[in-house]
């Protein structure tokens, strides 16, 4: 059993920014985490237009000054092909096994390898920049040097999850830990 430890999930996300490889291929959200925590599944939120095959979701480690994306820690991926054309889009499920990550800033990166301007997948959002745990960006290729920049109108539709926390046998406790964020730990209150 797993419980959100991060997320941004507004009612109201759409396909707003997508990925393809001729104007944005990559984009990817940040998310802040003030304590050390164990990650298992990601959900995002996505749309399609045509068929823009393997979709890749990769978390990395991430610095914003100076600029610097980790190598990726999990690299969970879905078939792009059979995600909803509706844009209201659907929540994808990325499972992979328990990985314990320390306090830090992590992006959230998708890319499709075989996308174009006909084949995309549109991660869903918000239009400004709501979210105050992280960052949206979009990286270009179409210059000499990678470039990535902060996309101030968007926030991108996320949710990570990890293990319920279990406390050990014969320390009893009436709350359980359910999120950290924005430099709080949030509690569920156990009947």
């Amino acid at each position: 059993m797993s419980t959100i430890i991060a997320s941004y999930a507004p009612e109201d996300a759409s396909g707003i920014s997508y990925v393809d490889n001729d104007e944005c291929e990559a984009i990817l959200q940040t998310f802040s985490m003030p304590a050390e925590f164990t990650i298992d599944r990601i959900d995002v939120k996505v749309c399609r237009l045509g068929t823009p095959g393997t979709v890749y979701a990769t978390l990395h480690t991430f610095v914003e000054d100076p600029w610097q994306l980790g190598p990726a820690i999990v690299s969970p991926y879905f078939d792009g092909d059979v995600v909803t054309d509706d844009i209201d889009g659907e929540w994808v499920e990325l499972t992979f096994g328990a990985t314990a990550l320390s306090a830090g800033i992590y992006a959230l990166v998708m890319h499709c390898a075989s996308a174009s301007p006909a084949n995309r997948i549109w991660w869903a959002g918000t239009n400004g920049d709501d979210y105050t745990n992280g960052d949206g960006y979009g990286y270009r290729p179409d210059y000499e040097v990678e470039f990535w920049w902060v996309n101030d109108n968007a926030d991108y539709a996320f949710k990570a999850y990890g293990p319920v926390f279990t406390p050990p046998v014969g320390r009893p406790t009436t709350k359980r830990l359910i999120a950290a964020a924005r430099n709080r730990l949030y509690y569920e209150v156990i009947e």
